[in-house]
């Protein structure tokens, strides 16, 4: 364990690296060729977030083209490098991913103001939690089932799944717009 990193790039491109002796494979290559894609669809080939679950088994990628592409970590490389299955639904942008400490539990966050959540076991769509006012720009799951995350509207989250509702906190007027969050494990 924790021999390999991933890398997304707004090429389009996704490697994996070996962290132990230095090489990469390419998993998704990049769009280049300007006959072979349109400017549009290398737009819409923009990594913009990558997840790995806890138990290194599956890879999230999201990007411009609204979408979230589950890989199975064991298999890439070795065969194709299709995905096990592409959630769809959000309707901008996905530009935040997290898996949920511990689970196959995974939220995704767009610049739709929308957080998704999938359960991997199934590889199915749970529900969105709705709440934020401007794009997501981060998020963060811990043990428990409460994501955090934060957007360009200045707040900072926490989501009560189980509740089916969230506490917001504000920086205050002279705080900047933040650009990342994490959430620390307890116990």
């Amino acid at each position: 364990q924790g021999t390999k990193a991933f890398s997304g790039a707004k090429d389009g491109s996704v490697i994996m690296w070996n962290v132990q002796d230095g090489t990469k494979t390419t998993i998704l290559p990049a769009i280049k060729d300007q006959y072979a894609a349109n400017l549009t669809d290398r737009n819409e080939r923009e990594i913009l977030a990558i997840a790995t679950s806890g138990d290194d088994r599956y890879l999230a990628i999201g990007g411009r083209d609204n979408c979230v592409r589950i890989f199975d970590t064991r298999t890439l490389g070795k065969s194709t490098s299709s995905p096990l299955t592409t959630m769809e639904g959000h309707k901008k942008p996905v530009t935040a991913l997290a898996f949920r400490s511990r689970s196959l539990d995974l939220y995704s966050g767009s610049e739709d103001r929308c957080i998704r959540r999938y359960d991997l076991n199934a590889m199915t769509y749970v529900e969105t939690l709705y709440g934020h006012q401007s794009p997501i720009v981060a998020i963060d799951c811990a043990n428990k089932n409460r994501p955090v995350s934060i957007a360009r509207d200045r707040t900072v989250r926490v989501w009560k799944v189980e509740e089916d509702s969230h506490l917001v906190y504000r920086g205050g007027g002279d705080v900047g717009s933040a650009e990342c969050i994490t959430a620390i494990q307890d116990g």
